[in-house]
């Protein structure tokens, strides 16, 4: 994003003084103040085009896409279902919201490519879906020394 110092609005300001607008290209009598405060007004679009982009790069942030439709380990996920589609909506946002959140996508986005090959392969060999590779990212973050309150343990919560 371009931004304009400080300094060169004051300038701008002090030199172009009150009242001061765009000159007319065919009019003869423009002074070095119409040239400044035309340049002035174009950086200040360009700014305000900026502004609008990050308007739009937030309301993105705040409001994630979710697709029409949605599938996983074959089966369709009824986003029909209200509650459905608001649990995903607001688990999408929190995960782009919130920093911690963020980087914990990236711990696991940097873990994966050691994992997904293997469990990718054990799942193709037994004819399950390549959706289940994503069961231990949400169960134990990918920790195979993993322990939860019902006493499932491992990287894929199995209870004994």
């Amino acid at each position: 994003m371009r931004t304009v110092p400080k300094r060169l609005l004051l300038l701008a300001a002090l030199w172009c003084g009150p009242g001061c607008g765009p000159s007319d290209a065919r009019d003869s009598t423009a002074t070095p103040s119409d040239s400044i405060s035309t340049l002035l007004q174009q950086e200040l679009e360009r700014v305000r085009v900026d502004l609008q982009d990050l308007s739009v790069q937030f309301e993105l942030l705040n409001y994630p896409y979710v697709p029409d439709t949605v599938r996983f380990c074959l089966e369709r996920v009824p986003l029909e279902e209200w509650w459905v589609a608001q649990r995903l909506e607001e688990t999408l946002a929190s995960f782009t919201r919130v920093r911690a959140n963020r980087q914990r996508i990236d711990a696991y986005l940097r873990e994966a490519p050691f994992y997904f090959p293997y469990i990718d392969s054990m799942t193709a060999a037994r004819g399950l879906p390549r959706d289940l590779r994503y069961i231990p990212v949400v169960e134990s973050e990918f920790r195979s020394t993993a322990r939860s309150r019902a006493k499932a343990v491992g990287m894929w919560q199995f209870i004994r």
